[in-house]
């Protein structure tokens, strides 16, 4: 878990020390005295200029939170007053809830209808695809070869299939963050673990060498003349679709 911070300070003497001042509440009000925070100094060099602006990470892992703890802190900026003294100003008190386990449920099963949506969306793009490729397959089974704009919709399909493939990482992705935070939750069940293995495969399968050999094997013969090293990369491209489009039945189904 990440709190990502933009902390902008200025002073005439410059900025000697920049830190987080911060406590961990389990339903009880926050100490504002401060006298309770544990700090966290954030690197600074000795001779900043009088403005500086810092983004911080601030990964709160370590802090062994519970559903429902709330952080609240601060940030504490000194200045570089090497003839008075330096002196120290605050911000106001700020807060950040960890979820409640209920919260955390009900974001992952969102999250997982929309993954189901998008890979829905996928396969009506790939069924369209897999269409197209069949009736243009029997027009070069017919005529021998491609006029120029079918040339044209076979790269435009081979792209859309890229497009696709992308899409499908992107889920992946996803999904493992997905994972991640259900396992840190000790929230997983077998069924869920049963549809992320599927989708895990399917993007092993889609992301293989040999997808993306066919696909540019296709890309650079639709510049050649050679009807029949033409209809032979088609019909890779056409296999290698189908295959993709019924892996996609089974993780959806």
């Amino acid at each position: 878990m990440l709190i990502p911070l933009v902390i902008d300070a200025a002073d005439d003497f410059g900025i000697s020390d920049i830190r987080i001042g911060y406590q961990v509440s389990r339903g009880n009000e926050p100490d504002s005295s401060g006298e309770f925070y544990s700090f966290i100094h954030l690197p600074v060099e000795k001779h900043e200029p009088p403005e500086i602006r810092i983004n911080y990470s601030w990964k709160v892992d370590t802090l062994d939170l519970f559903p429902e703890d709330v952080i609240h802190y601060v940030i504490e900026v000194t200045d570089n007053d090497r003839i008075s003294g330096p002196k120290k100003v605050r911000t106001p008190l700020y807060s950040a809830r960890f979820p409640s386990m209920a919260e955390i449920f009900e974001e992952v099963s969102t999250r997982q209808e929309d993954q189901i949506a998008e890979l829905e969306k996928v396969y009506e793009n790939s069924d369209q695809i897999q269409k197209e490729l069949d009736d243009i397959s029997r027009q070069l089974k017919s005529e021998g070869e491609l006029d120029w704009e079918e040339k044209k919709n076979v790269e435009q399909m081979s792209k859309q299939q890229q497009e696709l493939n992308q899409k499908m990482k992107d889920l992946s992705l996803d999904l493992e963050n997905v994972m991640d935070q259900l396992e840190k939750n000790q929230m997983i069940s077998p069924e869920t673990l049963e549809k992320y293995q599927e989708l895990q495969d399917l993007y092993q399968e889609i992301d293989s060498p040999e997808l993306k050999k066919i696909l540019e094997e296709l890309n650079k013969v639709m510049q050649d003349i050679d009807p029949e090293q033409l209809r032979k990369s088609l019909d890779n491209f056409q296999k290698a679709q189908r295959n993709f489009q019924k892996a996609l039945e089974h993780t959806i189904a």
